[in-house]
């Protein structure tokens, strides 16, 4: 099957999509690493870029580029935990400098592995390593023949089960459950702060405001769960966080709107806020299905031309 296929059906939220994409290039990636890693080291490095690759999946913009891609991650990750290992080190005496340059060559060098692993052409190799495609094409043979003097240690299948809770999507929709949360609370604080009759003492109006601090912290903590790369949503993740954030914003309006009617006060400030909340709702709900439309139209001629 084809890459770029296997990644659109992952952008979707196809879980079995990732596995298979796991399954087919765990062994290039991990033998790549252990080049340049022990057994142990490799598979945790492995296991980085694997996390990398799935945080970074639904943003990848060009699905057909994702081996060059992969590749640069593996890259990128091999040389961040050596010059992490070079920086630790202890060395008696004076301390003196990594050797950066021999560090980045070795690593450049062992990049070469792309082109044996993934029948990658010269330029895209090239272009991952930064190097001439003349320096690429003198080391190819030298890789192909230290690629037969390893073989990979974990599993594909290993390593998705480690891969189990990332891939949880109760993990990558807990973050849209705490931006709703806190959102729909701090609406319905602001208003029932809004609707109480009278003047308010000053030990209860901090109350009220120290309550929609910590609705508003719980918001900033949703936004910065579903936004960042610690558990990325999927396009599917993303249609149902947001028909799940609409009902959210239609129920909280309605229970702050009749509390405000029934109060005869804070009314209009309870209509003001929750036509923002549901606008920006079902903006985030139409963006989610045009995303996942998007997708579905190009898995449909993806698999098409596989099927020819």
């Amino acid at each position: 099957m084809d890459d770029e296929l296997l990644v659109v059906r992952c952008q979707l939220g196809e879980s079995e999509a990732f596995a298979e994409l796991v399954g087919l290039w765990h062994a290039p990636v991990l033998t790549f690493v252990r080049r340049m890693l022990d057994s142990e080291r490799a598979d945790d490095v492995a296991q980085e870029i694997w996390v990398a690759v799935l945080r970074g999946l639904p943003r990848l913009a060009d699905p057909g580029r994702f081996t060059p891609w992969l590749f640069t991650i593996a890259r990128r990750a091999v040389l961040d935990r050596l010059r992490q290992e070079y920086t630790n080190a202890e060395r008696p005496g004076k301390a003196e400098e990594p050797p950066a340059g021999d560090l980045a060559e070795e690593v450049v060098e062992r990049t070469e592995l792309v082109a044996a692993l993934a029948d990658l052409s010269i330029a895209d190799c090239a272009q991952i390593c930064g190097i001439p495609a003349g320096t690429v094409k003198s080391r190819l043979h030298r890789a192909r023949r230290q690629l037969r003097e390893h073989e990979p240690r974990t599993s594909a299948e290993e390593m998705l089960d480690r891969l189990a809770p990332t891939l949880s999507r109760g993990r990558r929709l807990r973050g849209v459950a705490a931006l709703l949360s806190g959102l729909a609370g701090a609406a319905f604080t602001t208003v029932l702060w809004a609707s109480e009759p009278g003047p308010l003492p000053d030990r209860t109006s901090l109350s009220f405001a120290l309550l929609i601090l910590v609705c508003l912290a719980w918001t900033g903590h949703g936004i910065w769960s579903a936004t960042t790369r610690r558990a990325p949503p999927f396009a599917l993740d993303r249609v149902i966080g947001a028909w799940i954030g609409l009902a959210a914003a239609l129920l909280t309006t309605t229970v702050t709107v009749t509390l405000a009617a029934v109060r005869g006060r804070g009314l209009l400030l309870a209509l003001v806020v929750n036509t923002i909340l549901i606008t920006a709702a079902v903006l985030i709900a139409v963006r989610a299905h045009r995303r996942r439309t998007s997708l579905l139209r190009r898995k449909a001629e993806l698999t098409d031309l596989d099927a020819r």
